[in-house]
């Protein structure tokens, strides 16, 4: 039997650590959409996730993408911070993109749009769009769609993932401990 002590110790450690430094705080900034998109702007570039999905997204789509036109449908795009390499890399096998995106936060749609538009990627048509997956008239004949990070602010994610199905749209969905899966 393994004993998990050594994990715990340092995990309460930390926490605690984490608890005394929040209540040393007397006010939390308030997250509003700009403070969203620069925070989350720090936060990813101290990690290697988005390398990790773009990686996935590379891998899983390749050949789906070598087929000419490919229009993919981006839930909850935010700044574009990982659309804009996965497009980029969909772009070099397809030739002819068009990425959609989507998100409640207009904020991000204006810093995706300034993204996609200052690197002028050959090929690749963009839209985007302020607003909720639940308002999008999804009929637009997507290839793919995907869903990264976003379906836990939705308050039917299911229903979302049921409509996108129904509208016959690709989902990519990645699980960790089962690696790739795609309907």
């Amino acid at each position: 039997m393994t004993s998990t002590a050594p994990i715990a110790a340092p995990r309460a450690e930390v926490l605690a650590r984490l608890d005394r430094a929040l209540a040393d705080i007397d006010e939390l900034v308030p997250l509003d959409e700009q403070r969203f998109l620069d925070t989350h702007a720090v936060y990813e570039g101290r990690s290697d996730q988005q390398l990790r999905i773009i990686e996935w997204f590379a891998e899983s789509l390749a050949p789906a993408t070598s087929g000419g036109a490919f229009r993919v449908l981006s839930v909850g795009c935010g700044s574009g911070l990982l659309d804009f390499p996965v497009a980029a890399r969909m772009a070099e096998q397809t030739g002819d993109l068009h990425y959609v995106g989507i998100d409640p936060n207009a904020t991000q749609c204006a810093a995706f749009e300034r993204r996609f538009d200052d690197a002028g990627l050959a090929g690749v048509r963009i839209d985007v769009m302020a607003g909720s997956f639940e308002d999008l008239e999804v009929a637009r004949d997507f290839d793919v769609a995907h869903f990264v990070h976003c379906l836990y602010y939705m308050p039917d994610p299911m229903s979302a993932l049921a409509r996108a199905l129904s509208e016959q749209i690709c989902l990519l969905c990645q699980n960790v401990r089962t690696g790739f899966r795609g309907h």
